[in-house]
């Protein structure tokens, strides 16, 4: 309304503008012709000022109506939505109290996620057991290794220290035999003596008899203690490979669990 009432403004202040420059040539008689002709095209668009000024205000007239049946239009549709925002008040209240309880049931769940990701977070990976188990079976297999070598070692050691104090008693026995025969046949005291030497490498070789089967047996019961470690282990082996089995499916639950834990997460 302010731009068409601005420009009715300006059209008025043209039309007085003409009608000055009119008053002015008609009392310039001496250019009688001139000012005729410049007072027809000043009339002519004077009329076609006023023919302007009429239809602009023709226009503004019907524009003025036009916003004026829009304002009425707004009007009835701001009181029908008013009336219907009251009507709706009751609804927002109650849907006001129906999201203030998701949102507590939601901030339960989160806690309640929150508890089983920590504990699912405590529980070591597949990947992580299958190292912790491959590296302890590596440790098991270098921790037998050495414990075999070594009992190898000492069985090796025994043999050849028995071996040794076998040898050196018969070198004794037979140097005193080769130094005792040239004298053996002078007299009867060296015969004797000679034959208390032979009846004392004889009771010394029947005590290396005696020790050597002693010897002898002791490696059959250590052997068949070693059998009977062997069984043990062999079960201690079986159990393992049950525990071994039952862990497998515990890794599976646990996956499983997890799944659904980050399932629940997204949902």
């Amino acid at each position: 309304m302010a731009v068409l009432d601005r420009e009715d403004s300006a059209l008025a202040t043209e039309g007085q503008d003409v009608d000055r420059e009119i008053q002015v040539f008609l009392a310039m008689s001496d250019q009688e012709r001139k000012l005729l002709k410049r007072l027809q095209k000043l009339v002519k668009l004077n009329e076609e000022l006023k023919a302007r000024e009429s239809s602009f205000k023709a226009s503004c007239k019907g524009a003025l109506k036009d916003l004026q049946s829009q304002n009425e239009e707004l009007r009835a549709r701001l009181t029908q939505s008013l009336d219907q925002n009251h009507q709706d008040e009751g609804q927002l209240s109650q849907r006001i109290q129906e999201l203030s309880a998701l949102r507590s049931t939601v901030a339960e769940k989160v806690r309640m996620i929150s508890i089983l990701e920590r504990q699912v977070d405590d529980v070591p990976s597949a990947y992580e057991l299958a190292q912790y188990q491959k590296r302890f079976l590596e440790l098991d297999n270098q921790m037998a290794d050495e414990y075999s070598q070594t009992q190898q070692f000492y069985t090796l050691f025994n043999t050849l220290e028995s071996q040794r104090s076998f040898m050196s008693k018969e070198v004794s026995m037979l140097t005193s035999i080769a130094e005792g025969l040239p004298k053996m046949g002078k007299n009867a005291v060296q015969r004797d003596h000679f034959l208390r030497q032979l009846e004392a490498l004889l009771r010394e070789v029947e005590q290396s008899k005696r020790g050597v089967e002693d010897f002898g047996r002791e490696e059959e019961l250590a052997k068949m203690k070693a059998q009977t470690e062997v069984h043990s282990l062999l079960e201690i082996q079986r159990q393992y490979a049950i525990l071994v089995r039952d862990f497998r499916d515990a890794m599976k639950r646990n996956a499983s669990l997890k799944h659904r834990v980050v399932a629940t997460n997204e949902s």
